[in-house]
């Protein structure tokens, strides 16, 4: 067996609080009038571009934001973005989740190298990343930015890796059922560890089972990042001894 050579990380949702982030969004809009259903209407209308490409950054939110302010005669209320700003830089500290530097700390003790693969627009996620302090770790050298929804990390990890990749030797951590089969498909020796975000209510329950049944021994699940922690090191641990057994035969 290939020893563990990589680890590379989403960003929202895996490492950070992005659900918290999106409710900030909404607060802007709730705190003008909008109802939460309203406010989640303008966020969606903001993420993407026309092509489907992820384009979601503060500043768009608030541009669309004002658009739809203006079409009722209203304006931005600047006291208000303020204040929801102030909050944020107050609360931005908590947006790391536990075991998020644990985690790059343990791969860099045992000499696995780590990277940053992102969905989102690059100065948006870089502007979060200085939030919580992961620009400490990740740098334009190990960190790729895709705006792809649609196969943009796939061909991401063929960027960080080459056109040949298959996964062996890497892991990956990320959030998304759907992203992590695809990635399972393309690159037949990649392990991933996945977060289950039980705010994001994109995929239910089935969705959930249906993956970790599909894709058993290739993914691990967890609804926190410290427990995929302990099961990484464990897997760690476990690929190392395999070697070792290997090394003295």
């Amino acid at each position: 067996m290939k020893g563990i050579k990589h680890a590379v990380y989403d960003l929202d949702n895996t490492l950070i609080d992005a659900e918290r982030v999106k409710w900030f969004f909404r607060q802007l809009a709730v705190r003008h009038g909008f109802t939460e259903k309203q406010a989640q209407e303008i966020y969606k209308q903001a993420r993407n571009e026309e092509d489907g490409k992820i384009a979601i950054t503060d500043e768009r939110f608030l541009r669309f934001l004002k658009e739809t302010l203006k079409r009722q005669g209203k304006q931005l209320n600047d006291q208000i973005v303020e204040e929801v700003f102030s909050e944020v830089e107050k609360d931005k500290g908590k947006l790391l989740f536990p075991g998020a530097v644990e985690s790059i700390e343990f791969c860099e003790q045992r000499k696995i190298e780590n990277s940053l693969l992102s969905l989102g627009v690059k100065d948006w996620q870089k502007k979060k990343m200085r939030w919580v302090g992961l620009d400490k770790f990740f740098n334009d050298q190990n960190t790729v930015f895709t705006v792809e929804e649609n196969g943009g990390k796939k061909e991401a990890l063929q960027k960080l890796f080459g056109k040949d990749f298959t996964g062996e030797g890497v892991v990956l951590f990320n959030d998304r059922p759907d992203e992590s089969g695809e990635l399972l498909d393309a690159f037949p020796g990649l392990k991933i560890f996945v977060r289950r975000d039980m705010n994001d209510a994109r995929h239910d329950d089935e969705v959930w089972r249906e993956f970790s049944k599909k894709y058993e021994g290739r993914a691990i699940v967890a609804t926190d990042l410290r427990t995929l922690l302990e099961k990484f090191k464990e897997y760690v641990e476990h690929t190392e001894s395999l070697r070792g057994d290997s090394g003295r035969r």
